[in-house]
């Protein structure tokens, strides 16, 4: 029985425009003709991330530094919210 390998996820982290805002909270680029789903991202932004999750039909990353700043960021007023998640909103 053959295991499947997975790829390794690219080391440095990329950068990506990110277009639009997903129903979860979260941003949506394109990066090869494919869906790529943003934790931590806004609409309007240009961000540093790195990748989580890439699978054929779309990919998932973290946003390790926010280039170009949406002019709708805002400073969460909860301060678990880096931990919790349950409001992934506040940004």
């Amino acid at each position: 029985m053959s295991k499947k390998k997975s790829r390794p996820f690219p080391e440095p982290p990329a950068e990506v425009a990110v277009t639009s805002l997903t129903p979860e909270g979260g941003g949506l680029a394109q990066v090869a003709d494919k869906p790529l789903f943003l934790h931590g991202a806004l609409p309007e932004e240009r961000v540093r991330f790195r990748y989580t999750r890439i699978r054929k039909d779309y990919a998932e990353g973290m946003v390790v530094e926010v280039l170009q700043v949406s002019p709708e960021r805002t400073q969460p007023r909860c301060p678990r919210v880096a931990i919790c998640g349950g409001c992934c909103l506040q940004h």
